[in-house]
C-alpha cells in the first residue's frame, strides 16, 4: 500500500512527521507537503502563479515541499511527482480543530478533498488542541483508524474520513488522561466549540473525551431531488 502524506502546517510541522512515523510499518509513505504555512486554505488551488516543487534531503521517506497549498500539493503528487497514484490520502496532524464548521476552512480537509475528487479515499487527522498539541499522545490510534478505513470498512467512493483527538486538558481533567473511545459522528454545524449546541455530534463527543470520526461525503455535488423539480425556468427571455 502506499500513502500520500499532506498537511496545511507547513512541510516542517512535527504533526506531519508523526503522521509519518506513526505509518511507515503499515506502507510506503511519501510526502508532499507545502513549502510554508497554508492554513485556512480550504480546497483553494493556486491559478496566478507556477507551482516549484522541490525534493527535501535527509527526510525518513521520498519527501517534497510544494509553493502552493494542500491541494496543490495533492494535484502536483498525483500529476508529477508519483509513479503510480497512492492507494491512500492522509493528511495533518493538525493543530486545532477541524470539527464543527471549521471543516469548511480546513486546508488539512482541503487536500485530502482533492484526493477524493480524483478518486481517491482519504483521513485528515487534527487535534483539538492548538498549543502543545502533543502529536505523539495520539499517534498509536492513528494506525488503527488507518487500517480500519483501508481494510476493515474501506471508504465508499466519494468519502473521506475527518477525525479529531480531544483537548488534552479535558482529558487529563476529567478521564485520567485516557481517551474515552473512538466514536464514529455527524459533524457540528454550530459556529462556537460548545458541546451543548449539538448532542450527538464531533463537538458534544470530544468535550467527554473521544476521538471523532465524521463520514464527510463529498462524491455529488449537485442536489438531484431539486434538480427533478425544477429542470428550467419557463417564458425565460
Amino acid at each position: 500500500m502506499k500513502i500520500l502524506l499532506v498537511n496545511d502546517d507547513g512541510i516542517e510541522s512535527p504533526g506531519l512527521w508523526e503522521l509519518q512515523r506513526s505509518l511507515s510499518h503499515l506502507a510506503e509513505t511519501v510526502v508532499v507537503a507545502p513549502a510554508t504555512e497554508q492554513s485556512g486554505k480550504g480546497a483553494s488551488v493556486t491559478l496566478t502563479q507556477p507551482l516549484h516543487a522541490k525534493k527535501r534531503e535527509f527526510a525518513p521517506c521520498e519527501a517534497w515541499s510544494v509553493e502552493g497549498t494542500p491541494a496543490d500539493c495533492v494535484k502536483m503528487a498525483l500529476k508529477k511527482i508519483l509513479s503510480s497514484p497512492p492507494n491512500l490520502i492522509v493528511s495533518g496532524i493538525n493543530p486545532g480543530s477541524n470539527a464543527d464548521s471549521f471543516v469548511f476552512a480546513s486546508g488539512t480537509v482541503g487536500g485530502v478533498i482533492e484526493g477524493v475528487l480524483h478518486g481517491i479515499p482519504g483521513i485528515a487527522f487534527s487535534s483539538a488542541s492548538m498549543t502543545d498539541p502533543q502529536f505523539a499522545r495520539f499517534s498509536p490510534y492513528v494506525a488503527t483508524i488507518v487500517q480500519y478505513a483501508t481494510a476493515t470498512h474501506p471508504l465508499p467512493e466519494g468519502t473521506l474520513l475527518n477525525v479529531t483527538f480531544p483537548h488534552h486538558h479535558i482529558l487529563d481533567a476529567n478521564h485520567q488522561g485516557k481517551i474515552a473511545g473512538i466514536r464514529f459522528t455527524r459533524q457540528s454545524k454550530s459556529f462556537t466549540f460548545v458541546a451543548e449546541k449539538e448532542r450527538d455530534s464531533d463537538v458534544y463527543w470530544l468535550e467527554h473525551g473521544y476521538i471523532t470520526i465524521v463520514p464527510v461525503y463529498v462524491g455529488e455535488l449537485t442536489h438531484t431531488g431539486y434538480l427533478k423539480q425544477v429542470k428550467e425556468i419557463p417564458n425565460y427571455s
